[in-house]
């Protein structure tokens, strides 16, 4: 017999069925080798099998790809409690980067004279190169703490409470966690005894440390303060990880009106309140993560809350980079419509583990709540492929969904197109409106504008992008001389390709706040008033075109009685009407497919209710449900509209025995998302 050749890379004293070789054939048989086709002559190799590239596969979260310098990675965005589920892991091999952040914390409630501290931001944690098998890896992400509840006397003036962690569990066992960051302490006429009360004008421990609160008379408050910068005692034994959070500031004592301190935040401290008169102290910046979204949408997130002013017209400190809210400002009603917080500490930005502002009061007799901390995060990438699409612009996340290229923007950005592009398939949706304050109504969804062809002029050609953000809710507890808040309208969603999108309108509240605010859809009514206008067209097929200039889809908000109020409009449908004590539903949201998934986007949120009364659901799970009885003294408010779905909050319901205000869920973001064929 002739000679066949060399066996490459087998054992020649095993078979091949198995590693082991399981299949008994001693010394590699003949037709192994031919089965294998592992021969070499002539220093060639011939049929050497060459495996294709197989990234891990898993589930869990929101899902999106994007490339960074050639390599494509599959992220895994966990915005709520969820688990990530490897079932393979591919020949990419077998370890991913994971990012944390906790919940942020609230900011402390206003007092008559003297302004409260900015909540801390959740602790910022990233592990590299971490080690993973084919398991199920149950993650925790952090809620944000309540606002402290504004007020006097002394016992309705409240700290802010901690943000929740966020905790990334392995069943080997072991955890990673992010702390939640600390709650702002509470303007007072006079310390508390306790630095833990729920009165107390310190800031909390946390990831990072929120701000101090101000009072009246000595001995001086003590800023709050957090695990130390890189947390190192929270994640022994873990390689490659990094850890930030830092302190919150010291706010003012004085005879007379002073400011908060504020938050501190994964990038720095928060500064201390400065003598008044002058602002509240600012809230620490937080940090930049660049791979989580993709290289082309970096991201700022884990920025301290800001302390509020002293209530003699100073403004509270300035929200801060990473989405720290800003303090509240004595001058404008408590619960403004306007762009700006007005007394009320504004509430940390979605999913950014950022914390609440400080309020401070707002005129005489009324008093503003602190901003409400953001929930925190978790992002798990991997890589999947050494493959670039051919892309023909930049902007937001970069995706390759079956034959075309999706630009995803939760965020605002820039789209650049970089190649000729005729037309390109687009949908934009306004953030939806937040839910009002007691027996309430709930938010109106924003306005959606599609086009499956639109032109695109200029192409190559720069387009600024505006990701409209989801409109605050009303803040639960005690109302000023029975002054209940609207919830605030959404903010619009703009591409420069399509007309905006207008953002959705608040849900109303108990009288005399109670005709409910216009929008992209009109938000609920509560006590008896009427639901607010939508701008759009109603009674639409479901996934049809907009053709510019149309007015998109967006829908009137339901009308109110006594007891409950009206569902917020959605891009589908209005919202219901209450009937008696039962609240109105949300309006429905509209389908589309444009992002390889049929997805819902812009349905209302659902009115609340009082105590013996049931709460309407929000549209198609993505609307806020509203609120009914039994509430809490702490109760975060009504459930939030889902984020980048335009959808609006849930309605604040009321508590009778004990009196409790329920607070109005926040709107969900917008988004923008264009697309065009490879």
């Amino acid at each position: 017999m002739g000679y066949l050749g060399r066996r490459i890379g087998l054992s020649q004293d095993k078979g091949n069925s198995s590693p082991d070789g399981a299949d008994g054939a001693v010394g590699g048989g003949i037709l192994d080798l031919f089965a294998s086709g592992y021969f070499e002559r002539q220093d060639k190799v011939y049929n050497h099998p060459t495996a294709p590239q197989s990234g891990m596969t898993a589930s869990g979260g929101n899902i999106t790809e994007y490339t960074d310098s050639g390599t494509v990675y599959r992220a895994h965005v966990f915005l709520a409690t969820d688990t990530f589920q490897v079932t393979g892991l591919g020949n990419l091999g077998n370890k991913v980067d994971i990012l944390l952040i906790g919940g942020g914390g609230g900011g402390g409630g206003g007092n008559a004279d003297y302004g409260s501290g900015g909540g801390g931001a959740g602790g910022f944690v990233e592990v590299t190169d971490y080690i993973v098998a084919e398991a199920t890896y149950p993650i925790s992400v952090g809620g944000g703490g309540s606002q402290g509840m504004g007020g006097h006397p002394q016992n309705y003036s409240r700290r802010g409470i901690n943000g929740g962690d966020t905790i990334f569990t392995n069943p080997s066992p072991e955890t990673i966690t992010a702390k939640g960051g600390g709650g702002g302490g509470t303007g007072n006429s006079a310390p508390p005894t306790s630095a833990t009360s729920i009165n107390a004008v310190d800031g909390q421990t946390g990831g990072s440390g929120g701000g101090g609160g101000s009072y009246g008379g000595p001995p001086p408050i003590q800023q709050g303060l957090p695990g130390p910068t890189n947390q190192a005692p929270q994640n022994p034994g873990i390689s490659n990880l990094s850890q930030y959070g830092f302190a919150g500031g010291q706010g003012n004592k004085g005879d007379v009106k002073a400011n908060g301190g504020g938050g501190g935040g994964a990038g720095g401290a928060g500064t201390n309140a400065p003598p008044s008169p002058g602002a509240g102290g600012v809230g620490g910046n937080g940090r930049a993560n660049t791979w989580a979204y993709g290289p082309t949408n970096p991201v700022t997130r884990a920025g301290g809350g800001s302390g509020g002013g002293a209530p003699t017209g100073e403004s509270g400190g300035a929200a801060t980079p990473g989405g720290g809210g800003a303090g509240g400002q004595m001058g404008q009603a408590w619960d403004s419509i306007g762009p700006t917080s007005g007394a009320r500490g504004g509430d940390g930005t979605y999913s950014s583990g950022s914390g609440g502002g400080g309020g401070t009061r707002a005129n005489p007799g009324e008093y503003g709540p602190g901003g409400r901390g953001a929930s925190g995060i978790c992002v798990v990438r991997y890589k999947i492929a050494d493959v670039t699409p051919g892309i023909k612009a930049t902007g937001g996340n970069v995706s390759k969904v079956g034959s075309k290229i999706l630009h995803t923007f939760t965020n605002s950005g820039t789209f650049a197109i970089t190649s000729p592009i005729s037309t390109v398939e687009i949908l934009q949706v306004g953030g939806g409106g937040g839910g009002g304050q007691v027996n309430a109504g709930g938010g109106g969804a924003g306005l959606v504008r599609y086009s499956s062809s639109q032109p695109v002029n200029p192409s190559p050609g720069t387009y600024n992008v505006v990701v409209g953000a989801g409109g605050a809710g009303s803040a639960p507890g005690p109302g000023s001389n029975n002054q209940y808040q609207y919830g605030r309208d959404g903010i619009d969603s703009t591409s420069g390709i399509v007309p905006a999108s207008s953002g959705g309108g608040g849900g109303a509240a108990n009288a005399p706040r109670n005709s409910a605010r216009p929008g992209g859809s009109g938000g609920g009514g509560a006590d008896g008033g009427s639901g607010g206008t939508g701008s759009g067209d109603s009674g639409h097929p479901g996934g049809t075109d907009v053709a510019s200039p149309g007015n998109g889809w967006g829908n009137d908000g339901g009308s109110a009685g006594p007891t409950a109020g009206g569902g917020g409009g959605g891009a589908a449908s209005v919202g219901s009407n209450n009937d008696y004590q039962n609240a109105g539903n949300g309006g429905g949201g509209v389908q589309y497919s444009i992002s390889g998934t049929t997805k819902y986007y812009a349905a209302g949120g659902g009115a609340g209710a009082r105590s013996g009364g049931t709460a309407g659901t929000g549209g198609n799970s993505i609307g806020g449900n509203g609120e009914s009885a039994p509430l809490s003294d702490d109760s975060n408010g009504a459930p939030a509209g889902v984020r980048n779905t335009g959808s609006g909050g849930g309605g604040g319901g009321y508590q009778t025995s004990p009196n409790i205000p329920g607070g109005g869920g926040n709107g969900g973001a917008g988004i923008v998302i264009i697309a065009y064929p490879t």
